[in-house]
């Protein structure tokens, strides 16, 4: 089956559809993201994610609960990349080939505007892991615009408790250790919004 991007429900692994097939770009791309789905069939705990997901809606309601289900698949998409690199180190050579094809297609890329809170958050949390997991100067640079963007919008301290959660994706070695994670990092924002009228604005 086809979709705008690649994912999986612990059944079925769903592919981008491309205009095109057959050039190397493609292959290098389908073989990168099957491998990154695979990875989720290997290490992700699909139950816990759904429940945790409809958990963060029933507490915080619609924006919030997507929110958290964006920060969960981002910090699932850490930690798991890395514990299957030591595993199956093929599966990373795969992944890495196919970043550059991934950035060519807009997967990644610099901030373009100033979204909403949610977004910009969601956002930078992506590229700045991507760019600790892979190491590619792309990435790297992306990241740097997104906290650049994100660091003008929120305090000094907000900005050093984010990057800190961040980085304890670190320490994740399940789904129920980052859905852990992502809910703290729904509860910072949501203090951010409680003391900053403007961010507040944007999530209402």
């Amino acid at each position: 089956p086809c979709a705008k991007t690649a994912s999986t429900n612990g059944q079925t692994i769903y592919l981008p559809q491309f205009k095109t097939l057959g050039s190397k770009k493609e292959a290098i791309c389908i073989s990168a993201l099957v491998d990154h789905e695979m990875m989720h069939l290997k290490w992700s705990n699909f139950v816990h994610f759904t429940a945790f997901s409809e958990d963060m809606v029933l507490k915080h309601g619609e924006k919030y609960g997507a929110f958290a289900s964006g920060l969960l698949n981002t910090i699932e998409d850490y930690w798991g990349e890395l514990a299957q690199a030591k595993v199956h180190p093929g599966s990373r050579m795969n992944i890495l080939a196919g970043v550059p094809v991934l950035i060519d297609l807009g997967f990644y890329g610099p901030v373009q505007d100033e979204p909403p809170v949610l977004m910009a958050v969601s956002n930078m949390a992506l590229h700045y892991l991507c760019a600790k997991c892979y190491s590619v100067p792309e990435l790297v640079a992306f990241s740097n615009s997104h906290q650049d963007a994100l660091k003008a919008r929120i305090s000094d301290v907000e900005y050093t408790q984010l990057i800190s959660l961040l980085d304890d994706a670190d320490n994740c070695a399940s789904t129920v250790d980052a859905s852990e994670l992502a809910e703290a990092i729904v509860n910072l924002v949501m203090q951010m919004a409680l003391a900053n009228e403007e961010l507040a604005s944007e999530i209402e």
